[in-house]
Order: structure tokens, then C-alpha cells, then sequence
């Protein structure tokens, strides 16, 4: 018994890595598009994830509470898909 519940908790682990690894991938496919329509602000949403990551460290976050943060960088500019290119 004691061994299948292990065995579920594994599976359960790795479900939720590759839920994580999708989740971060359609955040940074949505960031490359912003990013694609402002080529000034060319890597600015993965330099805010990374200075407040740093931050987020230091004041002692936990790692779900930095992943978060994390991805709410990312997406921090998402409004500006939906501006029109002229205001650009």
C-alpha cells in the first residue's frame, strides 16, 4: 500500500513539472509576441521577471510565490497586444 501511494505521489509530481513547463511556455510565447509587435522593449518583461525575482528572493518569498511573480512579469504588458500599431 505504502508503495503505490509513493508511486501516485511521483506521478502527481511529475503531472505538475509538466503542467509548469506548459504553463511557462505559453507565458513566454505570449511575452515574444508583445515583444514582436515593440521591438524597443525587446527583452523588458524577462528583465522585470528577473530584477524582481531577485528582489522577491531576498525579502524571503517562497518558490510558488516566486513563480508567480514570475509569471505575472511576463505578462505584465499583455494589454499592449491589443493596441494598434500606430501608437507604437
Amino acid at each position: 500500500m505504502h508503495r503505490r501511494i509513493t508511486d501516485y505521489r511521483r506521478l502527481l509530481s511529475l503531472e505538475e513539472k509538466a503542467a509548469e513547463i506548459s504553463n511557462m511556455a505559453t507565458i513566454n510565447c505570449l511575452a515574444y509576441a508583445i515583444e514582436a509587435r515593440d521591438p524597443y522593449t525587446r527583452g523588458h518583461s524577462e528583465r522585470v521577471a528577473r530584477y524582481a525575482t531577485y528582489m522577491a528572493k531576498r525579502l524571503g518569498l517562497n518558490s510558488q510565490r516566486l513563480q508567480l511573480l514570475r509569471y505575472c512579469c511576463r505578462l505584465h504588458d499583455v494589454g499592449k497586444i491589443g493596441v494598434p500599431t500606430r501608437y507604437f
